[in-house]
């Protein structure tokens, strides 16, 4: 139903902060982004800029309290408004994470809501049904009272009134039921989100205070208010103008019949043509204006009709299927000796039997087939919605880090020995165990959009260290270096100097360009380069030219505040340090950005930021061959001791990286048990109404010589015949939905993936119908065996 929306970084941003996800930003999102801005304005060491940039980021982001495309104006408006002092390069530049974070903050907020909407229709659905048919069985019994009373001259209004008295009884059940399974959901949910999630309750009151609405109010209504009409029905069918306008209506029918207009045709293709211009309108409509909860609320319409359409094409060979379960099981019973010494008639009449009683109940039975076709498809299709986007996450995260294991040193200041770890995991490989590992050092590295030419102004002198020649040539054109300094042209002051020159038979010329005072500008070539150090004096400009959007700029100070999804596939192609600016540089930097923020009373970041250990920190990441096992690897860095070191494993402790696994298996598993409590119920209800209707039936088979364990055989064979040939229809449906489930995933992440089978939810409903097949075969036996029909009949 819905594709790969975890797939970047500001998604587990967000996961990881106190986040609302169905408000818009709150103060606590606008911290995170206040740490990604400072984290890019470090990285940059703009001037005189920086500290406004950064104070002004404060103040806005924490005015995104309204809606969506409020804050996107008022996004757009912070945008321009800081271009106008930094370019609107760089403006856009800085402003690039906060715009994508938006995006993801809209998947997530469609995400949950369409999870939860969806098994709000699924339980509306089903417990409509189940009080549907429990009222209509109650409006059975009631009929012939009803005559009755009219029949002694009781008023139709007094009669209406004491069928809709009876019925309407249903509503508090249905009001204190559907009220105690939506508490011990929303309870369950909401200590899984904030145990896991670290989200607050009231992040997902909404939908589960609409789910107890629907369940304890709205469906109860319906079930017991459209019986009433019914009811009232019943009681006035002696009542000439009733009669009469029932026969016109008849004739009406007819005569559109004879016009060529078939009424459940029309309804089919009323359906269709409404649902064909909802996809022809609001589809394109979603798209145009990036409307996701749209888009997705038609993908969920979609997949419903599909199960629900498959449910009902297969419901004449569900009943076929029931009448081949009934033979096999009454063939079964003579092969085992389990009927009993019995005359041969009675051998044969025994499946004609079973056929009549469930002929006779073939309205009740389709129902109750129906209703548990359609809760095991849906239980199915949830199962694999849930496993598709965990398979989508853990695939997200290995994209992101390009790793299967992270071993990290548990204390900054004790690097790991990546001279032992790296014999170690060549060892590895040549067991075909380890595919790739790449040793990173923090601090850690964040990805910054830049387009176009970027040019920063060097306010303290630039250590630049550890260059990657590919590297440069890889993602720079060319590197610039302003050799004067752009507020005073007349300045004659060389600002750049080699520490270290390339051995390069062209250095001496490149030098002399550097010691030239007429040039303005002074081209580095990557292919003459230099090998390891250079430095940039202050008032000096770096100029840029981007080949490709990606610069891997560093922030050590914030080596905590930020997750480490950040790494991307693109850091493990590099051995050595990227591009990193000065201790000196960073504090001065600090002290400037510090008194403006003693202004607004938030000197705590700067306080943490200043105690923290500037000390190299490293981290492995390590992608194992296809079908190896961890394992191999964790036991082979055990000697490493686990008080020093962190191993993560990935795809084993998925509940250490979002979490979100454990909520959404938490909500199936709510899931299941209201399907199987109203399932259950559904099939409870039918059973015992099935029994009562063939209460006199029962009684005359017994009367012709049939005995109690015959009468038993033949309820049990109707019932798990019916139960056994819904959960059959049930899975196949089920199956298809999540074949077109996994193909919508392959078009959305180009990764093809199994059908997971759940397989104890399906053991645990399939045992729970089989029980009540049982225990209503047995309590619908004992009342036919003491029925006053079978002691009458037998002349007892």
């Amino acid at each position: 139903m819905i594709g790969n929306v975890f797939s970047s970084s500001a998604f587990t941003d967000i996961l990881r902060s106190d986040l609302d996800p169905f408000g818009a930003l709150t103060e606590l999102v606008a911290k995170e982004f206040r740490d990604r801005f400072l984290a890019v304005l470090h990285a940059l060491d703009v001037q005189s800029a920086a500290p406004l940039v950064g104070i002004q980021s404060i103040d806005r982001t924490t005015t995104f309290a309204e809606t969506d495309q409020t804050a996107r104006q008022s996004f757009a408006q912070f945008t321009d408004s800081i271009g106008e002092r930094i370019g609107p390069d760089a403006a856009v530049s800085l402003s690039s994470p906060l715009l994508l974070a938006f995006e993801e903050i809209d998947f997530l907020q469609v995400v949950l809501h369409q999870f939860f909407i969806v098994f709000v229709f699924i339980f509306a659905a089903i417990g409509c049904v189940v009080l549907w048919t429990t009222s209509s069985a109650q409006v059975q019994e009631l009929s012939t009272t009803s005559e009755i009373m009219r029949t002694l001259g009781m008023p139709r209004s007094q009669v209406q009134m004491f069928g809709c008295l009876i019925s309407l009884r249903y509503l508090v059940v249905g009001i204190v039921l559907g009220t105690l399974l939506t508490g011990a959901g929303l309870l369950l949910i909401s200590k899984t989100l904030s145990k896991f999630l670290r989200m607050p309750a009231r992040a997902i009151t909404f939908v589960p205070v609409l789910l107890a609405v629907v369940l304890g109010v709205v469906v109860p209504c319906l079930g017991s208010l459209l019986p009433c009409s019914r009811i009232a029905a019943l009681s006035s069918r002696r009542n000439p103008r009733q009669r009469i306008g029932k026969k016109e209506s008849s004739i009406i029918v007819k005569r559109l019949q004879n016009f060529g207009w078939n009424v459940s045709v029309l309804a089919a293709a009323s359906i269709m043509t409404i649902y064909g211009a909802v996809f022809y309108f609001f589809l394109p409509k979603s798209f145009l204006e990036e409307d996701y909860s749209l888009f997705f609320g038609i993908m969920n319409i979609s997949v419903t009709g599909i199960i629900l359409g498959l449910v009902f094409i297969l419901q004449p060979l569900q009943e076929c299927v029931q009448y081949v379960f009934a033979f096999i099981f009454v063939s079964i019973g003579k092969a085992c000796n389990f009927i009993g010494r019995i005359s041969t008639r009675s051998e044969r009449c025994l499946f004609s039997c079973v056929r009549r009683n469930m002929k006779n109940h073939r309205r009740r039975n389709r129902d109750a087939a129906l209703v548990l076709s359609f809760s095991m498809a849906l239980l199915m299709f949830a199962w694999s919605f849930t496993k598709v986007q965990i398979v989508g996450i853990t695939e997200s995260i290995r994209e992101s880090l390009g790793s299967d294991i992270v071993l990290t040193a548990r204390d900054r200041s004790i690097p790991l020995n990546e001279t032992l770890l790296r014999e170690h995991m060549k060892d590895l490989s040549i067991q075909n165990v380890v595919k790739k590992f790449t040793f990173i050092t923090f601090p850690l590295f964040k990805k910054l959009q830049v387009t176009g030419i970027a040019e920063w102004p060097i306010s303290e002198p630039l250590q630049v260290y550890g260059i990657d020649k590919y590297f440069f040539e890889t993602v720079f054109q060319d590197i610039t270096i302003l050799s004067r300094n752009p507020m005073d042209p007349d300045s004659d002051e060389t600002l750049f100097q080699l520490l270290q020159k390339s051995p390069d038979p062209k250095a001496e010329q490149n030098e002399a360009m550097l010691e030239s005072k007429a040039l303005n500008t002074i081209p580095v070539s990557l292919s003459e380069g230099f090998r390891n150090v250079f430095a940039l004096e202050s008032s000096s400009v770096l100029q840029l030219r981007m080949q490709s959007l990606s610069f891997m700029a560093t922030a050590p100070i914030l080596v905590e505040k930020l997750p480490a999804f950040i790494f991307s596939k693109f850091a493990s192609t590099i051995s050595t340090s990227p591009l990193v600016v000065s201790e000196a540089s960073f504090r001065r930097f600090y002290e400037v950005l510090g008194q403006r923020l003693d202004t607004e009373g938030n000197s705590m970041l700067l306080e943490e930021s200043m105690n923290k250990e500037m000390s190299p920190k490293q981290r492995l990441l390590i992608l194992l061959q296809p079908g190896s096992s961890t394992r191999a690897v964790k036991d082979h860095i055990q000697m490493f001791g686990t008080d020093r070191l962190i191993v993560r494993d990935i795809e084993g402790n998925l509940e250490e990286v979002y979490g979100l696994e454990k909520m959404l298996m938490a909500v199936n598993a709510v899931s299941l048990i209201m399907l199987s409590l109203l399932s259950g119920s559904m099939l409870f209800v039918v059973f015992h109404e099935n029994g009562k209707a063939a209460n006199w039936e029962m009684g005359l088979l017994r009367a012709l010589g049939l005995t109690n364990k015959q009468v038993f055989q033949i309820l049990s064979y109707e019932y798990v015949s019916l139960t056994l040939s819904g959960l059959l229809s049930g899975s196949t449906v089920g199956i298809v939905a999540s074949f077109v489930l996994v193909l919508q995933d392959e078009l959305f992440r180009g990764i093809r993936q199994k059908i997971s089978f759940p397989f104890l939810p399906n053991v645990i409903l399939c045992f729970a119908s089989l029980l009540t097949a049982m225990i209503s075969t047995a309590l619908a036996w004992r009342k036919i065996c003491s029925s006053e029909a079978c002691a009458i009949l037998r002349g007892g």
